[in-house]
């Protein structure tokens, strides 16, 4: 290849890469375009385009070592206003320059917005995709702390805990309706899918008949 500033011929290995040329390769060797970064970096524009950036840093750090200096001499001699409180929590008597403050450290706020003291609480009751989930955090089973309500119903029926291979069907296909008179046990989802095959109506080319009683899971439930 042939250099275009210093016209030589060189190997291709003495051009770096670059994809915008057909070649693939850069029209100027490694040499020539070092000799020309050089040039830029040492030229005046940079030069003073660097002594601004740092001047700029510079005097920003002076403002803020003097605005510290400022702040240590005025507590020296006024001193810092510290307010007392009590933690509602853990009763722990703390200082804070805030003139209101009712936890003493994140823990404390983590326990003084949760459960019953949080706005969102709903009494451990949660809706996803039409089913109603129960905060029951020391349930074997339980994601998230949560479970099916329908199943905590079967269980309480059965008086022990249910398998994660057993599926509970309610019958009028309402899953809202966790009664015990709707709920049926199957022992897995094979035999819970082969009762469903069964139910389903068809017409007489087979097509499937829609069910004017199943509901669908879309429901808004009102606390």
């Amino acid at each position: 290849m042939k250099c275009i500033k210093c016209m030589i011929n060189k190997p291709v290995e003495d051009f770096s890469i670059c994809k915008r040329y057909k070649s693939g390769r850069l029209s100027i060797c490694k040499d020539c375009y070092n000799e020309r970064a050089k040039k830029y970096r040492t030229s005046e524009s940079t030069r003073r385009h660097n002594q601004k950036a740092y001047q700029k840093i510079r005097s920003n750090k002076e403002f803020w070592l003097k605005r510290l200096k400022r702040q240590r001499e005025y507590y020296k001699i006024h001193g810092r206003k510290r307010h007392t409180f009590k933690c509602e929590i853990c009763n722990k008597v703390f200082y804070s320059s805030e003139t209101k403050a009712k936890f003493c450290s994140r823990e404390c706020v983590a326990l003084g917005f949760s459960g019953v003291k949080n706005k969102n609480w709903r009494n451990g009751i949660s809706i996803s995709n039409g089913y109603i989930y129960v905060l029951t955090p020391f349930h074997p089973y339980a994601r998230r702390g949560y479970v099916l309500q329908h199943r905590l119903v079967m269980e309480k029926e059965l008086k022990r805990f249910l398998d994660p291979q057993e599926v509970v069907h309610h019958i009028n296909f309402n899953t809202t309706d966790n009664r015990i008179e709707n709920l049926m046990l199957f022992p897995n989802q094979r035999a819970h899918r082969n009762y469903h095959l069964k139910i389903i109506k068809r017409d007489e080319l087979g097509r499937r008949i829609a069910d004017p009683n199943r509901q669908s899971r879309k429901i808004k439930i009102k606390f």
